[in-house]
């Protein structure tokens, strides 16, 4: 196998892998040791940063008082209202921090939409969805039995676990809103950027338009269809590092058959079609951010 295969695969295993290196933990154990803290939803202050774009988790006395995040700046805000939820998780035993979640939503302008409240919640409950995955992953890498496990643990050093998710673009077609977000992820040291999701609604009804909801077929023919369109990008779009990262197509090919595992995982709605957006290290080196491959929504086999 492919020498870039093989990394990719490894990146993966040792995302899964994480919390099979700590003690482990009976599900009794969770609610005694550890405290959620949670603030209340409050609207985001629109202005501009002196630093356009700050560093995470590194200011002090900010309007995010559990992250410490500078405002962020948000050309879309006639949408609406931003807000945002915030979640600190903290050890009962020794009090120290574990974790801290920040997530941001949009109370939606009546204007654009009769169902306006039914989207704010979804998009609402999305940022829960994801706070309470931000958790699963906190107890189970971090939960402890007594002090001495606190320690062997880490709790009180700079291996901790933040999660930012914030909105980052909101688009307008046929009847429709998408909404996109960005993911950080702060391991101790090591920042992580992980696709961070895009919703599409349907502004007639409120509903909650998946990918999987439209698609005319079956996982193995969305997959083929990645691929296919993924290995032509390779051929005749792709950067030089991105045709660098791989040595052939069909390696690009086999990449993008493991990526995608349902239909619709990490893709960018757009008017005429989708990206699917591959994370880091899976087409590309890491400062090449992500990477989009383009398929029409004919393509797709989708009437709009």
């Amino acid at each position: 196998m492919n020498k870039r295969i093989v990394f990719a695969f490894a990146m993966l295993a040792l995302s899964l892998s994480s919390a099979a290196c700590r003690p482990e933990v009976t599900e009794e154990a969770v609610p005694e040791t550890v405290l959620e803290t949670v603030s209340e939803d409050t609207s985001v202050e629109i202005k501009t940063p002196a630093d356009p774009n700050p560093a995470f988790f590194e200011l002090e006395d900010q309007v995010y008082e559990y992250l410490d995040i500078t405002p962020q700046v948000h050309d879309f805000k006639d949408f609406g209202t931003v807000e945002y939820i915030s979640r600190t998780l903290q050890c009962t035993l020794c009090d120290e921090t574990l974790g801290e979640y920040y997530g941001e939503y949009i109370k939606i302008d009546p204007k654009y939409s009769e169902k306006a409240d039914i989207i704010t919640q979804s998009v609402k409950d999305y940022s829960l969805e994801k706070y309470n995955r931000y958790k699963e992953k906190i107890t189970d890498i971090y939960c402890s039995k007594d002090l001495n496990d606190c320690a062997s643990i880490g709790h009180g050093t700079d291996y901790s676990y933040r999660e930012a998710n914030r909105i980052s673009d909101i688009r307008l077609f046929d009847n429709c809103m998408a909404i996109d977000f960005e993911c950080d992820e702060y391991v101790s040291c090591n920042h992580i950027r992980p696709f961070g999701g895009c919703l599409l609604f349907d502004l007639n009804t409120g509903e909650r338009i998946d990918l999987a909801m439209i698609f005319p077929g079956t996982l193995e023919d969305y997959k083929k269809i990645v691929a296919e369109k993924t290995k032509e990008y390779y051929l005749t779009q792709a950067s030089p590092e991105v045709r660098d990262w791989w040595p052939d197509a069909e390696s690009v090919y086999e990449v993008a058959c493991n990526y995608v595992d349902r239909i619709g995982f990490d893709v960018r709605y757009e008017a005429d079609g989708v990206y699917v957006m591959y994370a880091p290290f899976w087409l590309a080196h890491y400062r090449e951010g992500f990477v989009g491959v383009f398929i029409s929504y004919e393509e797709l086999g989708i009437t709009k």
